[in-house]
């Protein structure tokens, strides 16, 4: 899990490599439920939808090499 640090609107946010499946949000506060981690991920206080989900972790994604890969061309 990769930690980082933001700061928005007086709430400081430490983790963002966990977004919500609800509206891809990071979460509320710093902490999140680890048990439910067997279960589809942590869960805890969307920071959007200000309700509990499941976190799950952010995807880097691959760079995509070519044009046709990345657009779906033939």
């Amino acid at each position: 899990m990769v930690i980082h640090s933001l700061e928005v609107g007086g709430n400081k946010i430490t983790d963002t490599s966990w977004l919500s499946e609800c509206c891809d949000a990071v979460p509320m506060g710093d902490r999140l439920d680890e048990s439910t981690t067997p279960y589809g991920g942590p869960s805890g206080f969307c920071s959007t939808c200000k309700d509990n989900c499941i976190f799950v972790e952010e995807d880097k994604g691959n760079p995509f090499d070519t044009k046709e890969e990345k657009y779906g061309e033939r």
